[in-house]
């Protein structure tokens, strides 16, 4: 019996199949170099920019509308308001190479506020239309067949940086040409300016940066390209504009009679 017993047992033992050890291979995760991270991180930072400038203008744009809702319910119903202070001088400073812009702010509580927030309209158009002149202008350098190819983080290295500098230098030579301030009766204060400043200035302020962040690009071929972006927004302007100021001489001989 017992030699059944061990043969039973040994018989069973090679019935039973025996596990294969199974290893498991942990996921991998790709090594980011210090050249992929810090694009990633210059990417997501130029995201970043782009959304805080967006709200910015935004709300800009806003604050505008409803500056210029609150200067109507100023006036007393049936007058008619046929000239805005600084107008002709906003009108009028747009010339080659040279970028004017007008703004206005209304209900400060003091006229260094009032002053403050027109000013901060104006300098938000001028940054407007030079952010379009900017885009534009590194798209056509993209295309020209004589420059060497950018690719897209290139590019909007390249944006962020232009709007940066372009911003700055708005900011430290815009010059005034046009300041009146005006109360209401509830004692608040309102501001109109014209500003203007010299876009020379600008391209030479962008030509700096890019040489002290040695950007690969050819700046005498890019400057080129803003510049001829300039000069074509400007031939637009100033067609407008003086079909504005002819408007608003008219009104003016009109109301002198």
């Amino acid at each position: 019996m017992a030699l059944i017993f061990s043969i039973s047992s040994c018989d069973a033992q090679k019935r039973v199949p025996k596990k294969t050890q199974q290893t498991t291979q942990q996921p991998t995760t790709p090594i980011e170099s210090d050249i992929q991270r810090q694009i990633r991180e210059e990417k997501e930072q130029l995201e970043l920019d782009k959304i805080r400038n967006e709200r910015a203008m935004l709300q800009i744009k806003q604050e505008q509308a409803e500056a210029a809702l609150r200067e109507q319910a100023i006036f007393e119903a049936g007058t008619r308001k046929l000239l805005i202070p600084c107008t002709k001088e906003a009108l009028e400073l747009e010339k080659n190479n040279q970028m004017a812009a007008q703004g206005m702010s209304t209900g400060k509580e003091r006229q260094e506020l009032a002053l403050k927030d027109a000013n901060r309209v104006a300098i938000a158009e001028l940054m407007t239309r030079f952010v379009g002149v900017i885009k534009n202008g590194i798209e056509d350098y993209t295309k020209d067949t004589d420059t060497k190819n950018l690719s897209r983080v290139q590019e909007a290295q390249l944006e962020g940086l232009c709007i940066n500098v372009c911003e700055k230098a708005i900011n430290e030579y815009f010059k005034p040409a046009c300041r009146e301030f005006v109360q209401d009766k509830k004692g608040t204060y309102g501001c109109y300016v014209a500003i203007y400043v010299s876009t020379n200035k600008v391209l030479d302020e962008i030509d700096k940066a890019l040489e002290v962040a040695e950007v690969d690009v050819d700046k005498a071929m890019f400057r080129k390209r803003l510049q001829a972006e300039l000069d074509a927004q400007s031939r637009k302007e100033q067609e407008a504009k003086q079909a504005d100021l002819e408007r608003l001489k008219a009104l003016q001989s009109q109301a002198n009679e």
